[in-house]
């Protein structure tokens, strides 16, 4: 019984297989090569060089008026009008030439046989909905842009027998994953990753790690993107980029502040590296007369032969000196007068001191300090002193002047605002 199942199988097999033969006899007996424009070649083989059919499935005949189809031609579908889908192309076939299918839109499948030898530059460019195509072991060159912008093909397996890859031939597949041959040196040089924005995997081995890529600094050199296969000796290897030398520095830090005299420095680190650099800062320039000057206690007015006014006080204090002379970005100056207005209506002020090289108060300098009770004027020259300069203080406040100038200062002090308890002593 177990002997007539295997006769029926045995018999089923070669039914089906002649069959299959016959079917294909029958297809390429029922081509319409009417529809396929050619030119004889000098070997006596045909080049194919236009189609002007209709069908969305084609058959590429292996024999026109009995001469051998060896190259479908530049441009034979280039834009084809019809709504081409699927194309099957025999193994009589040596040379997919340039153009020969670019921008046939609706294309899906292309079956290549064995024999095919090269796919010429641009020959599928285009080809946007291109999903299926094998590349059998006959072919040994694959030109430029050869599937350039098939956006839909995800996966081609290129055999070891290919001896020829342009690096650019599946620019701008973004989808494809390319299975090659990992022992393929060819393969190895040509189907980088990182060149291609492609994934390649080796057909019998995990998928290929990536090695990223990190930028150079000022002191580090960086490294390209690369990479490999965890298993066997498959390396695209990272390149070397120099360090940059182009530090980014902080905003600096002032290490000696410029004066008139003098120059000053800022120092900066870099935020990598931390490696620091110092720069000069010019002089500051010579204040003009009649300019505002200040330092961290007060404000002053420039006059002529490096004398000041004090204007006002920088800070709310209960007791104030107006020294004998102030430094300020280098440049001493001594202190010769007191400005209009300057402590008017200072209500928390009670003891000022006046400095020695004082010549002028002027108008309204104290007036409305009504908790102003000690005045100390160790200056010997005051020459003026200007209206109501000091009404309003306290009532009970002391003038102390120097002994040797009591009388004069008397005389000089009267009528200025104080009231008449206002006592001036020495």
């Amino acid at each position: 019984m177990k002997f007539y199942k295997w006769l029926f199988v045995i018999c089923f097999i070669i039914v089906f297989v002649n069959f299959n033969n016959l079917y294909a006899i029958a297809s390429e007996a029922e081509i319409d090569t009417s529809m396929f424009g050619y030119e004889k070649n000098e070997d006596g083989t045909i080049t194919i060089t236009s189609y002007d059919g209709t069908n969305e499935s084609v058959i590429i005949p292996s024999e026109i008026d009995g001469m051998s189809v060896s190259e479908i031609g530049r441009h034979a579908f280039l834009m084809c009008d019809c709504d081409l889908k699927t194309v099957n192309i025999p193994s009589s076939v040596k040379i997919i030439g340039e153009y020969a299918f670019e921008s046939c839109v609706y294309l899906q499948s292309v079956y290549l046989s064995d024999g095919i030898e090269k796919i010429s530059k641009y020959a599928f460019e285009s080809c946007v909905r291109l999903q299926i195509i094998n590349i059998p072991n006959s072919v040994k060159i694959i030109e430029d842009e050869a599937f350039m912008d098939c956006k839909s093909l995800e996966k081609i397996t290129i055999p070891s027998t290919v001896t020829s890859v342009n690096a650019d031939a599946f620019s701008f597949c973004s989808l494809l994953t390319i299975y090659t041959d990992s022992d393929s040196s060819l393969m190895k040089e040509i189907m980088g990753g990182h060149r291609l924005n492609l994934r390649v995997m080796c057909i019998n081995h995990p998928q290929i790690i990536t090695d990223e890529a990190f930028p150079p600094t000022c002191a580090q050199d960086g490294k390209t993107e690369g990479s490999h296969c965890p298993i066997c000796d498959y390396k695209i290897p990272q390149e070397i980029i120099k360090a940059t030398g182009q530090h980014i520095w902080d905003e600096g830090i002032v290490t000696l502040e410029p004066t008139v005299r003098r120059k000053g420095t800022k120092e900066f680190t870099c935020i990598v590296c931390k490696n620091s650099k110092t720069e000069i800062l010019d002089k500051l320039p010579v204040p003009k007369i009649g300019s505002i000057i200040t330092n961290s206690d007060a404000s002053y007015r420039k006059e002529r032969n490096s004398t000041v006014e004090y204007l006002e006080s920088q800070k709310s204090k209960v007791e104030i000196t107006i020294p004998d002379t102030v430094t300020i970005d280098g440049i001493t100056y001594k202190v010769t007068a007191i400005s209009k207005n300057a402590f008017k209506n200072n209500k928390k002020l009670k003891k000022v001191t006046i400095g020695k090289n004082v010549t002028q108060i002027e108008a309204n300098a104290f007036n409305g300090c009504k908790n102003l009770k000690t005045i100390t004027i160790k200056s010997k020259n005051i020459k003026s002193i200007g209206k109501n300069a000091f009404k309003g203080i306290n009532t009970k406040a002391k003038i102390k002047v120097p002994s040797s100038k009591l009388t004069k200062y008397k005389k000089l002090f009267k009528g200025k605002g104080q009231k008449s308890t206002v006592k001036i002593t020495k």
